[in-house]
Formats: C-alpha cells, structure tokens, sequence
C-alpha cells in the first residue's frame, strides 16, 4: 500500500467538501432567485394595494407591530379585527373601527385579504420548489461524495478494487433520517410559514401605518431575503451532513473502521467546531458515529470533514491489496467516474480501458490439462480428473491456472490426506491435494489454484504469501476476477489470527520468487 501523509488525506478531504459546498451554493442561489421572484411579485402586488388605503390608522410601526404580534390568526382580515380592540388610545381605536366598518372599506379589506392568501400560495410554492430542489440535489450529492470518497481511497492507496452500488434505499435513509431533530422538509416547512406569517403581518402593519409603496416594497424584499437565508443556511448544513454520510459508507467499502474529525479547512480551522470538546484531531469509531456529537455538522454552515485511519501498511501491504489494477496517477475523479462499469447487480468497479471488463477468456484445451493431474490413489466416489479440469474452467482464474499448469516440473498428485484439516501441499513444484479432506468439487479446485499460486510465484511460508494464495482462490469462489478492499482486509485478519499461521512472520523469513526474504 502506498504511504500518504496526514497532509495528503487532509487535502483530499478538504478539496471534496469545498466542492460539495460549492454545489449546495449553486442550489442556494437557485433558490435565492425563487424568493426574489416572489418578493417582487409582492411588492407590485402590494403597491396596487397600498394606493387604496389613504386613510391610516394613526399607528407609528412599532405600535402596529406589537398590536399585530400578538394574534395568532392566519387570516388578515382576523388578525386586524382582533388587534383593533387593543389599541390603548380610544380616539385612535375608535377611528380605526369605524374605518373597517365603512361599507367602503370593506372593499379594501376584501382585496387585502385576497393578497394575504395570495402570500399564502406563494410561500407554499415556494415550499414545493425548495424541497423538490433540494432532494435532487441531495440524491446526486450522496451518490456523489460515496463515489469521491471511495476514489480518494483507493487512489490514495495506489489499489483499483470493486465496490457496492449505493442503494436507493440507503440513500432514502440518509436523506430521511431526522438527524437534528426534523426531517430537511419539515424545516422547509417551517420557514415558508414563518415568512409567510411575516409578509402578512409587514401587509397588516403597513395598512395600519400608513408605510409607504417603497417601505412597503423594502420590508417585502427583506423579508423573503431572511426566507432565501434560511434556504441556504439549511441547505450547506444539510450538505455537510449528507456528504459526511455518504463518504462514512465510502470508508466501509474500503475497510476503514475509524475517521478522525478534521475542522480544518482552506487552512482554517473552525473555532465553533474545535470548541466543542476540541473535536479536531479525535478519533472515533465510524459505528459510534453520531451527527452533531463527534460526526458534522456541529453547527449551521459547518462544513467539517473526517479523514480515514488507515489499517498498518503491513495488514494492507500492497502485494495482496494488489494483483488488481492500480489507479494511475493522471486519472482524476470525472474519468474515473466515466471508467466506473457493473460487475454484477450490486457493485462498480473502475477499468482504465473501457474494454478490459467483461470479457471471458476460455480454455480449449482440456485435454493438455488431464494430462498435469495424476489420479493414481483416487477411490470411487472421488472427483476425476475431468470433473475438476471443468470445475476449474468455470472461472477466468481457474481458466488461467489451466492454461499454466504446463511450467509445473511434475504432475499434481490427487491423493488421500492423512491430517484432516491440510487440503493441499506445495514443495517447490511438487503439489498435493487431499481431496478427501475437500468439502466438494469447487474446494478442490480452490485447493489447485492455491497450491499452484505458490509454485507460480515462488513464494510460501509467510503470512503473506498465504493471504495471497487465498485471494486467488477467493476469486474462483466468487466467479470474479477480482476482491473489494473488505474482502482482502477480511483473509488478512483469517490468516493472521489462525493458528497454524502464527508460526510464520508476515513476510520476513517467507520464500519470495522461490528465495528466502531476510527483511
């Protein structure tokens, strides 16, 4: 495995945030031109409006204001009828009453009430246009940071490996969960009626004032700025929660367990973030990850990140995260994305050539192949030969295996074992298997393929060249030519804590290319 600095995955991390904020900007300001559209809207609206009502109601703001604050009445007609009653001046209340009670005034209330709905529909489509930009946006923006994550990974540790398709429904849950409290669109909610309220009231207010058109049209324009601020404000906060999310499932598919908090960005760090219990630098387990505890966001606006804590360079060595294809180093993320192809229903995988996946080799010529098996001590009921030489042409690395077999100095002797738990053995070209000691036909292929991957590379009687010999095999199992960073991660732990293994070093002491390793 390549070797990064602390720096290197900083800056990874960092680049990636900064993009995700830069794409919830651009969502922000789409929605920002929404509240604009609105505000305008109103203002004319509203200066049709205002024109009609040259009496006033001889109230400064402030008084109107805190007459109007105080009823909780959605329609404007019931907030003015039950704010009249509260005016402390009698002269001025009794004017005011008799204002609404005019038969003339009663037209003017009619046309302010119809607007006052009409705020009401708007702050509702707006509602409607938030959130429908908002889940696309979070949608692509959680695919994406799984997939940016996962391509920093494996770039960063020099391995090209498959990994599982995002599902929709783990996407729904992310975006579903009510992480601070609400669900995204149930705070959406919230802050249209909450500007829908406000435009009513600054409606009433004004009336009641005697504000004029451009006050009137100001106040308007103010408040559905505050409207669009809140809409940014949730959406960067929202991002940062579902970016960090998304690249957490990237960290699983990389094997990684644990992330460190990073409040470090464009080479600052953020104080309300380090702040808290000085989370910067701390580490923490990615099952014991918590939203606004040791996990972004901290805060509105957060756009802290993570880095992974990598396994040791000696558990992820890079000669069994490897006999797969590395990311060259003039790939960046657009054309990794582009060289993404399926490997199955359920998982991607990156080739450099668009070619490369796919294709089955086959093997013909079975019958050279009998030819390196001798089944002399074989009894009825065993596999033959035939079986095994078609088991093993049911994948590219048994096909591969086949087609090599001819450098081995001796034939594979297909024996009975005496110690129950040895499949096979390899002594510079000379193999046994047990097939006895095989559960079926696919694990005495595996056992072929093991056995032969020692003599094909020279190497044995370390931890490591075990863990190698298991992968090729693996990749028979799973019809593949190729494992995800979990599934290696996985044989490495196998072969580390079994016991017959605790013998060997990891690779000190073991045979490479057929010679003895010192160091």
């Amino acid at each position: 495995m390549k070797k990064r600095s602390k720096a290197y995955w900083e800056k990874r991390a960092a680049d990636r945030m900064v993009d995700y904020m830069a794409d919830a900007e651009r969502t922000s300001n789409t929605l920002g031109k929404a509240y604009y559209s609105v505000g305008r809207y109103l203002s004319d609206e509203a200066a049709k409006i205002l024109k009609s009502f040259t009496d006033t109601f001889g109230l400064s703001e402030s008084e109107a204001r805190q007459l109007i604050g105080t009823t909780p009445e959605k329609s404007i007609t019931e907030k003015l009828k039950k704010a009249l009653p509260k005016i402390a001046d009698k002269d001025k209340r009794r004017q005011a009453e008799a204002m609404i009670s005019s038969p003339a005034y009663s037209y003017r209330i009619k046309r302010l009430e119809n607007l006052g709905n009409n705020v009401r529909k708007q702050c509702s489509q707006l509602y409607n246009t938030e959130v429908l930009a908002d889940d696309s946006f979070f949608r692509g923006l959680c695919d994406d940071a799984y997939k940016h994550c996962i391509f920093d990974m494996q770039k960063g540790m020099g391995v090209s490996s498959a990994f599982d398709i995002m599902p929709t429904s783990r996407i729904n849950r992310i975006l579903g969960a009510k992480w601070s409290g609400e669900h995204f669109s149930a705070r959406v909610w919230g802050n249209t009626n909450a500007l829908a309220d406000g435009l009513q009231n600054d409606l009433l207010v004004g009336i009641m004032s005697g504000k004029s058109e451009k006050k009137m049209a100001e106040d308007i324009m103010n408040r559905c700025a505050v409207g669009a601020f809140e809409a940014r404000r949730l959406v960067r906060t929202e991002a940062c929660y579902i970016a960090n999310q998304a690249e957490l499932d990237g960290y699983r598919q990389t094997g990684i367990e644990s992330y460190e908090f990073s409040a470090v960005l464009d080479n600052r760090t953020s104080k309300l973030c380090d702040n808290v219990d000085g989370l910067d630098g701390k580490i923490f387990k990615i099952s014991e990850a918590v939203p606004g505890k040791n996990l972004p966001p901290m805060h509105p606006f957060c756009r802290s990140t993570t880095l992974p804590i990598l396994p040791s360079e000696e558990e992820l060595d890079r000669e069994i995260a490897g006999l797969s294809d590395e990311i060259g180093t003039d790939v960046d993320f657009e054309e990794w994305k582009k060289g993404l192809q399926p490997v199955g229903d359920k998982q991607l995988r990156y080739f450099k050539y668009a070619d490369k996946g796919g294709s089955e080799d086959t093997y013909t010529n079975k019958a050279k192949a009998f030819e390196m098996f001798s089944d002399n001590d074989l009894k009825a009921g065993d596999p033959t030969i035939e079986e095994i030489v078609e088991e093993l042409s049911n994948s590219s690395i048994g096909r591969e295996t086949l087609e090599m077999l001819s450098i081995l100095p001796e034939s594979i002797v297909l024996t009975h074992g005496v110690e129950p738990e040895l499949r096979g053995t390899e002594d510079y070209g000379h193999i046994c298997i047990y097939v006895n000691n095989c559960r079926n036909i696919q694990w005495v292929a595996r056992t072929v393929i093991h056995e032969f991957t020692h003599y094909r590379y020279g190497i044995g009687e370390s931890q490591w060249s075990e863990c190698v010999c298991i992968a090729q095999e693996l990749k028979h199992a799973r019809n593949r030519d190729y494992l995800t960073i979990a599934e290696k991660r996985a044989i490495i732990k196998a072969v580390k804590s079994d016991g017959d293994y605790k013998k060997w070093n990891w690779r000190k002491g073991g045979r490479i290319n057929g010679r003895t390793k010192k160091h």
